[in-house]
């Protein structure tokens, strides 16, 4: 199961419910690069969940990734109001109006902006016969880096 919340919605939920703590979801917390970063990168690195890029509002949410940078020596602890923060964007709900719902069949296909929408999966069943193994790409496109303006929610 594929699960996708519209970042604006809960930020806008959250503003309304704890306008602080989305505040907080601006600032940069510390994102581990599960191994993957090159020689010349560090283990993990700053970023904000939430933030403004061009006029519009940007995600780049994965707590497993913010979990993992927490242990690591030289990463600052997250703050109680932080993880506070981090507990409520996960808590928002997600009915039809927020959250899109949609199993993987075989042969499905699903394109995301991954920088826009909330998105989670359940655990998917593992099977040791190679004609039963999930088979999963995950194909990214990029472009130029921009830089990501990070000022509070606007009201």
């Amino acid at each position: 199961m594929s699960m996708v919340r519209s970042s604006l919605a809960a930020h806008t939920i959250m503003v309304a419910k704890r306008p602080a703590l989305a505040t907080l979801l601006h600032g940069n917390v510390h994102c581990s690069r599960q191994a993957e970063q090159a020689p010349d990168e560090a283990a993990f690195y700053p970023h904000p969940i939430l933030a403004a890029l061009g006029g519009r509002l940007h995600s780049r949410w994965h707590r497993k990734r913010i979990a993992s940078a927490q242990k690591p020596p030289g990463v600052p602890p997250l703050s109680a109001a932080q993880n506070e923060a981090i507990d409520l964007l996960d808590a928002i709900p997600g009915p039809p109006s927020v959250m899109h719902a949609m199993h993987l069949a075989l042969g499905a296909m699903q394109l995301l902006n991954v920088h826009v929408p909330l998105h989670l999966q359940t655990e998917f069943e593992g099977f040791d016969d190679l004609a039963a193994k999930r088979l999963l790409f995950r194909p990214w496109q990029t472009r130029a880096p921009r830089k990501l303006l990070v000022p509070g929610p606007r009201g």
